[in-house]
């Protein structure tokens, strides 16, 4: 199919079902590709032009002193609990930021007439840092500019490392909480651990809401926001 926006042939494949077996993650989990999602960050890095140029997207040059900090909730599943209590908190710890909470409909059918690929395309490239949910719409960070951070958030017995490689090949500042029940931060090896033991759930899990320690998120937030300042871009 030709996507006239990327000005390129593209393959679309759309996977309405999940099979209730164990998947082969040699096959699925981009830590067993050799270079990630590219094959070098410079090629990434020239896709991501490509597509900022044939969508108009311009993104701003960092300003430490009016940061731009999106919330990107799931109406769906998954959904970010208590988002005014996180807006609030946001705005009282960092007095000029400008936080821009939305919603897409679907991280498959865009259902409103402004949800567009280059909408999303500038929302992602306008941003210093995004909060968001674990999900397909993570994959839009390709458009994000290098140098600024995403907090990853999973509910319990769904965790899932498969969009760090990207992350990490687009030059984009990332952490991550994970929605347990331990009162201390959780670790890579215990959140898979949870997440093992309730594959058989996984589909139920993956539709569980997100509710947040804003502590532990806090302090997470600051070391971003410190690392995106120093780069500066």
């Amino acid at each position: 199919e030709q996507f006239t926006a990327m000005k390129f042939p593209v393959m679309i494949h759309r996977n309405d079902t999940e099979k209730d077996e164990p998947l082969d993650y040699n096959l699925i989990t981009t830590k067993y590709y050799e270079g990630g999602w590219f094959q070098r960050s410079d090629i990434c890095a020239s896709f991501r032009e490509r597509l900022w140029r044939n969508l108009d997207v311009y993104p701003q040059k960092h300003n430490k002193k009016a940061r731009r900090i999106g919330i990107l909730n799931r109406n769906e599943s998954r959904a970010i609990m208590d988002i005014g209590r996180l807006t609030k908190e946001l705005k009282k710890h960092y007095k000029n930021a400008h936080v821009d909470v939305r919603a897409f409909d679907s991280e498959y059918d865009l259902k409103k007439e402004e949800d567009t690929m280059q909408m999303q395309a500038r929302w992602f490239a306008d941003k210093d840092l995004i909060i968001m949910a674990h999900g397909a719409a993570m994959s839009n960070v390709i458009f994000m500019k290098p140098g600024s951070a995403v907090l990853e958030l999973y509910p319990q017995y769904y965790f899932n490392d498969m969009f760090w490689e990207l992350m990490a090949q687009c030059g984009i500042y990332h952490s991550w909480y994970y929605d347990g029940n331990r009162t201390e931060k959780y670790t890579q090896d215990l959140a898979q651990q949870e997440t093992d033991r309730e594959w058989s759930n996984r589909m139920k899990n993956k539709k569980k809401n997100i509710n947040y320690d804003w502590n532990q998120i806090h302090s997470i937030i600051s070391l971003l926001l410190k690392a995106v300042d120093a780069t500066g871009r």
